[in-house]
């Protein structure tokens, strides 16, 4: 404790020579000073601890003390040491703000170690804590953080009515902060939760509105946001506005995590209103900005499929075999071996009807029959019998 450790021991002799003079309040007092003005909160902890008298206002050093050592040790990611001080702080209940943060951190601890129901316990008590909270012990606490994380406790148990709840009130009590993190960061993130709850709840016009409300503001996350929008629209049936969206995203945010989701969602979305030339141009670009990214392989598939459909069957095959080549073992993989056997049962197909039609001992009236029968047998597993017609 350096320094303070000669005028401890002078106070502390004198509570002891003098014990009923009338400078013991304002000797309390000087001593709970010279406590709180230490760095050194271990040490006059446990000296405090060895006291046996301790005055109300020795008691109310402690129980700072206890809750600063609480929060360097939160900032050092010792959330389990953290909270065995936040305990000791607790053993004297003599300040309501300090008492109210002890309770706000305690949520925050146990938010990030995944005990949500304890969190959301904390977190209401710091509620109720709230008219007493001191601005000078913390810039970080306030009702607009707690209702964030309670947002994400709930958000985090699926419950996604709750969570929205105290997102919204989290933008609501945050949009004017001046708090670089929090203006910059938590509140950003709260409107883009509030937005996800309400697209889990299907409530896509209210979900739009928050997503709507990010990219406006240009916040972080906007590019997310976008996304987001985009599909929603597709879910309202307004494939015109999704693939609008979808293409800005894109163009705007060329190196979001999002962007390759975007060109495949394009690429899907052109498919499904069957503009197959928007739709193979799509998915090549995306092959060719993104090649390291996980959706190639879909692309690919997508691309044979396109071909398939289109009894392009070699332009198929090519596709397929570049997933089978270059992602063994995986999903697509797997599809891609499908749709090839696929392709060669229709060209099989195709054959035996060329077959059949040259035959001119075949009536053309049993035509039709012949050809059903051979897709009876394909869906039967008879393919050798397809063969043998080859």
């Amino acid at each position: 404790m350096g320094n303070n450790t000669e005028a401890l021991s002078a106070i502390q002799k004198f509570k002891s020579t003098y014990p009923n003079s009338k400078f013991t309040t304002e000797a309390d007092e000087i001593l709970a000073q010279v406590f709180l003005s230490t760095n050194n909160y271990d040490d006059a902890l446990t000296l405090i601890e060895g006291m046996k008298d301790k005055t109300p206002k020795i008691q109310e050093a402690y129980q700072k003390m206890a809750y600063y050592r609480a929060i360097e040790l939160f900032n050092d990611n010792n959330f389990q040491k953290s909270d065995e001080y936040l305990n000791r702080s607790l053993k004297y209940l003599r300040d309501k703000s300090i008492e109210g943060l002890c309770y706000y951190t305690k949520s925050d601890i146990y938010h990030t170690m995944g005990q949500y129901d304890k969190s959301i316990e904390y977190g209401l008590k710091f509620i109720s804590f709230s008219d007493f909270l001191n601005p000078n012990y913390s810039t970080k606490a306030s009702l607009g953080t707690q209702n964030y994380i309670l947002g994400y406790n709930y958000y985090k148990k699926n419950d996604f009515n709750k969570a929205k709840d105290y997102f919204e009130k989290a933008d609501d009590q945050l949009a004017l902060s001046k708090d670089k993190n929090i203006a910059q960061v938590i509140y950003p993130d709260a409107v883009l939760r509030a937005a996800d709850c309400y697209f889990m709840l299907k409530n896509y016009p209210k979900s739009i509105q928050y997503y709507n409300k990010v990219v406006t503001n240009g916040f972080k996350g906007s590019d997310y946001a976008f996304f987001q929008k985009s599909i929603l629209e597709g879910l309202s049936g307004k494939t015109d506005e999704k693939i609008i969206g979808l293409k800005v995203m894109a163009q705007k945010f060329p190196n979001s995590l999002f962007a390759d989701d975007a060109l495949l969602e394009l690429g899907k979305t052109y498919f499904t209103i069957d503009k197959n030339g928007d739709a193979v141009a799509t998915f090549n670009n995306l092959i060719k900005s993104y090649p390291k990214s996980e959706l190639i392989p879909e692309a690919y598939l997508q691309l044979g499929l396109i071909a398939y459909n289109e009894d392009r069957y070699d332009d198929a095959l090519r596709n397929y075999a570049y997933v089978t080549d270059n992602y063994k073992n995986t999903t697509s993989a797997n599809e891609a071996m499908i749709a090839v056997k696929d392709i060669f049962i229709a060209k099989a197909i195709l054959r035996v009807i060329l077959h059949l039609s040259k035959n001119i001992q075949v009536q053309m009236c049993l035509l039709p029959h012949k050809i059903l029968w051979l897709i009876w047998q394909q869906k039967h597993n008879s393919q050798k019998a397809i063969l043998k017609v080859l």
